[in-house]
């Protein structure tokens, strides 16, 4: 897969159920060997239906790789799945779909992004670091696994137009579509 052929794009909401299954299956592949983590497509299709809330999609023209599920929720965009297929991983497309999703905050006058993410999850938390996320809070015990239970990080990152920082290290990708 070529960086060209690459692209996030929103999708349309109401979800139609094919959409929904063929997302939970996308869900599913992206949090396999994490107890619990995945999304059944009724639980896609509910998130995805309430008032504020965006899905994006990052995908190379015949397959989808990635998906972001967010929802305006007061003063905030609330990031409440974010995964990639493990090959699209550390392609660019994480960033890609963080893009959509800081800029969109921008454009409904909202200027912070938060999100939470497990405390045993490294590579989750080097990338939201990167992209300019702090922690701001601890939920204990927050996720069960196989092994008991684990804190999730309640993290977040200031995107307003002041926050130029952010707006860098979120890559801009070459064919990110809106």
């Amino acid at each position: 897969m070529t960086a060209a052929a690459r692209f996030v794009a929103p999708l349309e909401t109401p979800l139609s159920q094919a959409m929904a299954d063929a997302l939970a299956a996308l869900h599913a592949q992206c949090f396999s060997g994490v107890t619990g983590a995945a999304w059944s497509a009724d639980a896609i299709r509910t998130v995805a239906g309430m008032p504020g809330a965006r899905v994006w999609l990052s995908w190379n023209g015949e397959q989808i790789g990635g998906i972001l599920l967010a929802r305006a929720a007061g003063d905030d965009i609330e990031i409440l799945t974010f995964g990639l297929l493990p090959e699209w991983r550390r392609s660019g497309q994480g960033r890609a779909l963080m893009r959509a999703t800081t800029d969109w905050a921008r454009s409904v006058g909202i200027d912070r992004v938060v999100l939470e993410v497990a405390v045993t999850n490294e590579a989750a938390l080097n990338f939201y670091r990167n992209c300019g996320f702090t922690e701001v809070g601890r939920r204990k015990g927050y996720y069960v696994t196989l092994s008991g239970r684990v804190d999730a990080l309640v993290l977040a990152a200031q995107v307003g137009k002041d926050s130029n920082e952010n707006r860098q290290e979120i890559a801009d990708p070459e064919n990110y579509v809106e």
